[in-house]
């Protein structure tokens, strides 16, 4: 549970940094750096309600794996995608995912801990997020630092975001 929410918020943070690098390569104005910014987060809004119904009626473990490999695709493509269009669906995909991961994580880290640690393992839960808040600016600097072109450098920041996720997914196939 703690991953997802790191990856969450790994996702959800590095948008920021990737647009500064995006905006110029692609031309675009300041509605679709917008629009791009905030897809992901309106999306998870949409995907925290419809996921956490399906996680009640399908079963928690198969939804939480399904967040995770949407996921992981979603950010894979979002490092690949060729255009704004590409862009924009594949970071709304990943926030539909995203706000599955929401409902569903801390689901079942509540009801998976045991009464004397649960506190403790919601808390640990919970700071994983800023962990992930951190990691994604973190990554930014160092791969801005490193020299690597600014075209592959957004597309790998946001690709990355696939590698927490693919962590969630063999956890639990």
């Amino acid at each position: 549970s703690g991953a997802g929410f790191f990856t969450d918020a790994y996702d959800l943070t590095v948008i920021g940094t990737a647009l500064l690098l995006i905006k110029p390569l692609w031309g675009l104005d300041t509605g679709q750096v917008a629009l791009l910014g905030s897809s992901a987060l309106i999306a998870s809004a949409m995907g925290a309600f419809v996921w956490g119904r399906l996680a009640d009626v399908l079963g928690r473990k198969r939804m939480y794996g399904l967040a995770a490999a949407v996921m992981t695709i979603a950010a894979v493509a979002s490092g690949l995608a060729p255009n704004f269009a590409w862009l924009l669906a594949f970071r709304f995909i990943l926030g539909v995912a995203i706000g599955g991961d929401y409902p569903v994580s801390g689901v079942m880290m509540t009801e998976y801990a045991n009464v004397k640690d649960r506190g403790r393992m919601v808390a640990l839960m919970f700071s994983s997020y800023v962990l992930g808040s951190i990691a994604g600016p973190t990554v930014a600097l160092l791969l801005l630092a490193s020299g690597i072109n600014e075209s592959l450098t957004w597309r790998l920041l946001l690709g990355l975001g696939a590698v927490p996720s693919l962590q969630i997914g063999r956890a639990h196939v």
